[in-house]
C-alpha cells in the first residue's frame, strides 16, 4: 500500500499565508508517510493544478490512501438566469478577477474526487478557503484577512462550459457528498481566515488548528471525527465564527479504512451558578438523562432541557476551570431487549453489556429488538427483520454496538414526533428515474430508484436541514450533510439529489435500509431543521459504551479547554426552535 498526497498552494489576491500552510501540510504528511506532490506558485495554475489531479488519479492502487489539500481563495459564482442559484469554485494562481474566468468549479471539482474514489476508497480532500465573500463579518483575529474573492457573475450555459472542461465521462459529483471520501473544509458556508502569529508567520486559522490538533493526538490513531471535534473548538474560539466542517466517513482512523466505535462527546460549561449542557431535545436528552466526564468521572444529572441545549446538576466541583467534555452513561429512557439464548453463560454476558448501556435494558415487554442465538451465531432481529449480519456468539459488545445505534434511531422518531410542523417545514419525493412522478406519502419505490428529496422552509427564517432515512430495522443513515447541516433561506426548498449547474441528478437510497427481508418495507425520510448550525453526528453514534474514567490523578484533559460546542452553541437566543417534517414510503 502506498500513500499519495496533492498539496496545492494557490497564493493570490493578497494572500500571504498560503505556501507557508501548503509547506506545512507537506511537511505533516511526509511525517506520516506520504509522497507528496507541492504545487505552488506557477506550479498551482488551473492546468496544473488539473493535470496534477489526473497523475494522482492514474497513480492511485485499490489499497493506497490520498490526500488532496487545497489552500487559498474560494469564490462564488452567482448564475444570472437561475434565481439564488450559486456555485463555488477554487482560485489558481492565474486567475485574474478582471480577466477570463480560470477558476475550478466545485462541479469539475468533485467529479475528479469521484474519479479518485473509484480507483481507492482511502480518499480524504481538505480545503482552506470559502466561498460566501458576500456574507464578510470580521473575525476576533487582529489583521485576519478572508480567504474569498467577490462573486463572479456567469450564465447557466458558461457554468457548463467551465464544469465539462477535462471531467471524465465515467466521474460524476455525488449530489449527497462522496459516500467513500472524508470531507473537510475549513468554515462551510462562512468565511476562512488567515492572520500572523507572534513570530510574524501568517497562517490560516484552521490549517493551524488542523495541524496542532492531530500533533496533540499524536499515534494515538484518532478518527477524523475526533479531530474535527477539537479542530472546530480551536477555530471557532480564535476566530469567534469560523466553524469547520468534517462530512463523509469520519468515523475512519485517520488516513486509513479502519473505524472507531466511539460514544458522542457533549460539551459542559459553566454560566454562573449554573451548568450547561451542549445538547437539548433535538439531540433526543431527556430530563433526569445522566452524563459523565470520560476523564474525570464525575456525573452530571439533566434538570432542565432546552431545543439545543440542557441545564444539568453536577455531583461535585469540577476540579479544573473551564468547559469539559460528556458522554451518556444513564438516559431517562431505555428501551428494552428480549434476549432468546439457552446458553447460561452467553445469556450472562448479553445481559451485562445490554445492562451497561445508557440507552438500553433487558426486557420482553415492547422489547425494540431481539437477540437470538442459532447455530453458534447471533441474530437481531426487529418486527421479524433481520438488522445487519449474524454476529460470532462471543461478540456481546459488537451486539451491544449495533442495538444502541438501533435506539439512536429510534429516538430520532420520537424526536420527530415532538418536532412535527407541516405549516413550517414539508417534504416531498420526485422520483427522477424512468417516468418521473411525486411519490405521496405511502407510495411504493424500487432500491434502484433514484430520487430527489424536496424541502421547503415554509418559515421567514434561515435554517439549517438535516435530512435522515430510517428502514424497518432501525438501520439509518443521514442524507447530506451532518456536522452543520444544509442552509435552506426562508421561503425556499432546497432539493437533495440536485445539484446546481447540473441538474436533478438523484439518488438511490442505501440498500442495507431496506434490510433482509423478503417483499417491500417500510421507511421513512425525515427532515430536521434547526435555526442555527448544529452537529447532528450523535444521532447517527448512539450512545455507545464508555470505558471506565481513569482516576484524577492520571487524568490527562487539559486544564480550561473549552470543547467545540460550548462557543458554537453558547447561549443561543429564546426564540431559536427546531421542526421536523416526515414522508413514509415503501421500499422493494
Amino acid at each position: 500500500m502506498m500513500r499519495r498526497a496533492l498539496v496545492i498552494g494557490a497564493e493570490t489576491g493578497g494572500l500571504t499565508g498560503v505556501a507557508n500552510d501548503a509547506r506545512d501540510v507537506a511537511s505533516w504528511l511526509r511525517g506520516h508517510a506520504f509522497a507528496v506532490d507541492l504545487r505552488l506558485g506557477p506550479a498551482a495554475t488551473r492546468d496544473a493544478i488539473l493535470e496534477a489531479f489526473d497523475a494522482l488519479i492514474a497513480d492511485v492502487r485499490c489499497d493506497d490512501a490520498a490526500v488532496v489539500y487545497y489552500s487559498g481563495h474560494g469564490g462564488l459564482i452567482e448564475l444570472t438566469d437561475q434565481a439564488r442559484a450559486r456555485v463555488g469554485f477554487l482560485v489558481p494562481t492565474d486567475h485574474e478577477p478582471q480577466g477570463s474566468f480560470r477558476g475550478i468549479v466545485e462541479i469539475q471539482w468533485s467529479a475528479l474526487v469521484a474519479a479518485l474514489t473509484a480507483r481507492t476508497p482511502n480518499v480524504t480532500v481538505i480545503h482552506d478557503c470559502c466561498h460566501a465573500a458576500q456574507t464578510v463579518r470580521s473575525a476576533r483575529l487582529p489583521g485576519a484577512r478572508p480567504r474569498a474573492l467577490a462573486a463572479v457573475r456567469l450564465t447557466a450555459d458558461a457554468l457548463a462550459t467551465f464544469a465539462g472542461r477535462r471531467r471524465g465521462a465515467d466521474a460524476h459529483p455525488h449530489p449527497l457528498g462522496n459516500p467513500q471520501a472524508v470531507r473537510i473544509t475549513a468554515a462551510g458556508l462562512g468565511l476562512a481566515w488567515e492572520h500572523a502569529d507572534a513570530t510574524g508567520r501568517v497562517h490560516g486559522a484552521f490549517t493551524r488548528a488542523l495541524l496542532g490538533e492531530a500533533s496533540a493526538l499524536g499515534d494515538a490513531a484518532a478518527s477524523w471525527a475526533e479531530l474535527g471535534r477539537r479542530v472546530r473548538d480551536r477555530v471557532l474560539h480564535a476566530t469567534g465564527r469560523q466553524r469547520p466542517e468534517f462530512e463523509g466517513p469520519t468515523d475512519r482512523r485517520m488516513f486509513d479504512l479502519d473505524t472507531v466505535d466511539a460514544p458522542a462527546r457533549f460539551a459542559i460549561r459553566q454560566e454562573g451558578r449554573r451548568f450547561v449542557l451542549a445538547a437539548g431535545r433535538v439531540h433526543g436528552v431527556e430530563h433526569g438523562d445522566v452524563f459523565r466526564s470520560p476523564t474525570s468521572g464525575d456525573p452530571a444529572v439533566v434538570t432542565q432541557v432546552g431545543v439545543f441545549e440542557s441545564a444539568v446538576a453536577l455531583a461535585t466541583q469540577p476540579r479544573r476551570p473551564g468547559a469539559f467534555e460528556a458522554v451518556a452513561v444513564r438516559r431517562a429512557t431505555r428501551y428494552p431487549i428480549a434476549i432468546d439464548v439457552g446458553d447460561p453463560a452467553l445469556h450472562a454476558a448479553l445481559a451485562a453489556a445490554i445492562a451497561g448501556s445508557a440507552r438500553l435494558c433487558v426486557g420482553d415487554a415492547d422489547p425494540l429488538a431481539r437477540v437470538q442465538h442459532r447455530h453458534g451465531q447471533l441474530f437481531v432481529l426487529r418486527d421479524g427483520h433481520q438488522v445487519g449480519p449474524p454476529l460470532v456468539a462471543d461478540a456481546a459488545a459488537r451486539t451491544v454496538i449495533r442495538l444502541s445505534r438501533m435506539a439512536a434511531a429510534r429516538t430520532v422518531q420520537r424526536t420527530t414526533d415532538q418536532l412535527l410542523d407541516p405549516a413550517q417545514l414539508a417534504i416531498a419525493v420526485e422520483r427522477v428515474s424512468g417516468p418521473p412522478s411525486w411519490l405521496a406519502d405511502g407510495a411504493e419505490l424500487s432500491v434502484s430508484d433514484r430520487i430527489c428529496v424536496h424541502v421547503a422552509n415554509r418559515t421567514q427564517r434561515t435554517l439549517w436541514l438535516h435530512c435522515f432515512v430510517i428502514g424497518p430495522g432501525l438501520a439509518h443513515e443521514a442524507l447530506g450533510p451532518i456536522s452543520a447541516g444544509t442552509v435552506i433561506e426562508p421561503r425556499t426548498t432546497h432539493v437533495l439529489g440536485a445539484v446546481t449547474g447540473v441538474g436533478a441528478i438523484g439518488f438511490t437510497l442505501p440498500q442495507h435500509i431496506g434490510g433482509s427481508g423478503t417483499g417491500a418495507c417500510g421507511i421513512e425520510l425525515i427532515a430536521l431543521a434547526t435555526t442555527m448550525p448544529l452537529d447532528m453526528s450523535s444521532t447517527l453514534q448512539g450512545d455507545l459504551p464508555v470505558a471506565s474514567a481513569p482516576s484524577a490523578e492520571t487524568s490527562d484533559e487539559p486544564a480550561g479547554r473549552a470543547p467545540e460546542a460550548s462557543r458554537d452553541l453558547s447561549a443561543p437566543p429564546r426564540a431559536h426552535h427546531a421542526v421536523a417534517a416526515r414522508l413514509r414510503l415503501w421500499l422493494r
